[in-house]
């Protein structure tokens, strides 16, 4: 299941309150048509009723949601069969039998088929209560009484009226905690995207995350014009640091430098960090290899500014191999091995520069 089954507690927790406000609205209710028609049998019954649900529902976290559910439909089929049987009335236990049967199909799917069966026998049982032999035996209370009994009124519209309140907030409650958990979950998968592809150092956009950006941009239509370049990125003497002030210093470094980097790139740029001292850029709107070596001299000017550690002043440089594409190619694995090659080939030119050609 993709949600979780918050919905589906909330949605039972609702129909227990549900039964158990009725319960306790039926008793009386019952007591006073037993007094009316001087007939005590019902009484007897919805007590028993009572005590069933009171148990229940103080154990009820010992059952399975789809158990809890298949019991309260249970007792207020029950509840709406004694009405049915005794005073000819559709009492409000049948009425919610009916509303509950849509609304439990969708909150609990897998019980759509036994509910079918239920309902199946229930119909059974009405249209035998319905025969003339049925009601000779069991009925003792007239249609005629009933109907001109206020008693017998109220025990249908009092439950009815608590039903369509407390079930509808049910229903509205479970609907609000499914909305919630769809929100929760959107969320939850937000952040494991952006724990899968951001850098937790530097906070920049990782690996993962800049190759799937390379290949969109690659695969984007109309590349010839695109103007899309990429610069990788290596810090000159980076391990010294590390060597010598430990790697918390480096680590300082490496933040420091990251934010310089991508306080300078424009909005439609993005730098990652590929791991350890590593970057790489991908610029859009290059439009030549001159507009990308101003761009590189940029990048250098800024990872060459001072850095204040508190043990010491850490002066950086970097070495930078460009490619611009369609150029330089479009296949993404050798458009990196060959701006790799050309960082390197910075890097043994003497470092602190950028090489954007092979010659």
């Amino acid at each position: 299941m993709e949600y979780s089954d918050n919905y589906q507690k909330t949605y039972v927790e609702g129909l227990w309150q549900s039964l158990l406000l009725l319960t306790l609205v039926g008793l009386p209710l019952s007591a006073m048509r037993a007094f009316e028609f001087q007939q005590f049998v019902e009484p007897c019954v919805h007590l028993v009723l009572a005590m069933m649900v009171l148990v229940l529902n103080r154990y009820k976290a010992s059952f399975k949601l789809t158990h809890q559910v298949l019991v309260v439909a249970f007792i207020m089929a029950l509840v709406g069969i004694v009405g049915l049987t005794r005073y000819g009335l559709f009492s409000a236990g049948l009425i919610w039998l009916l509303f509950s049967a849509l609304s439990m199909t969708f909150f609990f799917p897998r019980l759509a088929r036994k509910l079918i069966i239920a309902f199946v026998c229930t119909a059974l049982f009405f249209a035998l209560a319905h025969s003339r032999q049925w009601f000779d035996i069991t009925r003792t209370v007239s249609p005629e009484n009933a109907a001109r009994s206020i008693v017998v009124w109220l025990s249908v519209i009092l439950p009815f009226a608590i039903l369509l309140y407390s079930f509808s907030k049910a229903v509205g409650d479970a609907y609000k905690e499914m909305r919630q958990d769809k929100l929760n979950l959107g969320i939850r998968n937000k952040e494991l995207h952006s724990k899968a592809h951001t850098d937790t150092l530097t906070e920049l956009p990782n690996r993962a995350f800049f190759y799937q950006q390379l290949l969109q941009k690659t695969q984007q239509p109309g590349l010839a014009n695109a103007g899309l370049a990429l610069l990788f990125i290596d810090l000159d003497g980076f391990k010294a640091i590390n060597d010598t002030w430990g790697h918390e210093a480096g680590d300082t470094v490496l933040r420091i430098t990251a934010w310089r980097m991508q306080h300078r790139l424009r909005d439609s740029d993005i730098i990652c960090r590929l791991g350890g001292d590593e970057f790489v850029l991908l610029c859009n709107n290059i439009s030549s290899k001159a507009a990308l070596a101003s761009f590189a001299e940029q990048i250098n000017v800024t990872v060459t500014a001072s850095i204040d550690l508190p043990e010491t002043l850490v002066n950086l440089s970097c070495s930078i191999g460009g490619v611009l594409l369609p150029e330089d190619g479009s296949d993404i694995d050798a458009l990196l091995s060959l701006a790799d090659k050309r960082m390197y080939r910075a890097k043994k030119a003497g470092k602190n520069q950028y090489c954007l050609t092979d010659e």
